[in-house]
């Protein structure tokens, strides 16, 4: 039951993306890669999960925002490490 769940909100999360693509807003496509970053691993889709915590680092990076992208880095750095 959980699994279905973590399922139907990745799938929820990317579509969170799509949108958040289409709306040119780097912040909010940000945040909505970190959130489904989350729900991935939670999952236990850790690598799928780094990916989406790289991709909201880089827009943070691009922003400025220093501390948002350095714990988004962490993130992913402890995704692939296990």
């Amino acid at each position: 039951m959980r699994n279905l769940r973590l399922h139907r909100q990745a799938g929820t999360g990317r579509e969170a993306l799509q949108l958040a693509s289409g709306a040119e807003v780097p912040l909010l496509l940000a945040e909505a890669h970190a959130d489904l970053a989350e729900v991935l691993a939670l999952a236990g889709r850790r690598d799928e999960a780094a990916d989406e915590y790289e991709c909201a680092a880089a827009l943070w990076a691009r922003k400025g925002d220093v501390i948002s992208h350095a714990r988004a880095q962490a993130s992913a750095a402890g995704m692939r490490t296990g």
